[in-house]
């Protein structure tokens, strides 16, 4: 599979893909590169793990950490179910979530906001439960974002939260990060500093809750990009 995205979707590519999905226009062309009969939502899930394949410094195991349905050419067919995230990454140390989608802003409160936050409050509660001691961070990517989506991901760290698969169980500092499709593709050029990043997100949302900036994820992305 490693083999496959060195040949097929090089650094480069993939750039030029993630640039394209802004624009419905570019649809077809997109179908033909890829070459499969999926939604251009799951070819954006599809490409978008493989830019975070790259921002990993390609260490992460991609294949396993896809939720969608990939052919026995590796080309995408289905997308993730409903009961879990697109694409999650485990590691010794942390587990990181992608949910990416191509709803517009507007869509995104009617769409997205049960599932995401559902998924990320489930899995950060199965780690604890486990007891992993495992860092979990989700990133919610899209091309554009709703401004009080970005700001309900900001306020839910501040609250308990509890999990649909067992109301008994709750969790707090739940992280979920919006990223755009420029904003990812110019972070697989800082591979050099993956760890740090997702720390700093932590970080982020770590400081005093009480002065709440409507800028501090334009102000964030600045400093990382």
């Amino acid at each position: 599979f490693n083999s496959f995205i060195s040949s097929r979707y090089s650094l480069n590519k993939v750039k030029e893909l993630l640039s394209m999905f802004n624009d419905r226009r570019n649809d077809s062309k997109i179908k033909k590169y890829v070459g499969t009969v999926a939604t251009i939502p799951t070819i954006y899930e599809f490409i978008v793990g493989i830019a975070w394949y790259y921002f990993s410094g390609k260490r992460i195991n991609l294949l396993s950490s896809f939720n969608l349905t990939l052919s026995a050419n590796f080309e995408p067919i289905m997308h993730a179910g409903g009961g879990q995230g697109d694409i999650v990454i485990y590691e010794d140390d942390k587990v990181v979530m992608l949910e990416a989608t191509l709803m517009n802003s507007n869509s995104q409160k009617r769409g997205e906001w049960e599932p995401v936050l559902r998924h990320s409050v489930n899995l950060k509660v199965d780690e604890e439960v486990n007891g992993t001691q495992r860092q979990v961070t989700t990133f919610f990517i899209a091309d554009e974002f709703d401004a009080n989506t970005i700001n309900i991901w900001k306020a839910v760290a501040a609250v308990p939260m509890q999990s649909s698969a067992d109301r008994e169980s709750f969790t707090d500092n739940v992280i979920i990060m919006p990223i755009n499709s420029s904003e990812l593709s110019a972070l697989t050029d800082k591979s050099d500093k993956y760890d740090q990043i997702i720390d700093d997100v932590h970080s982020l949302f770590e400081v005093e809750k009480n002065n709440f900036d409507l800028n501090w994820r334009d102000e964030f992305i600045r400093k990382i990009v």
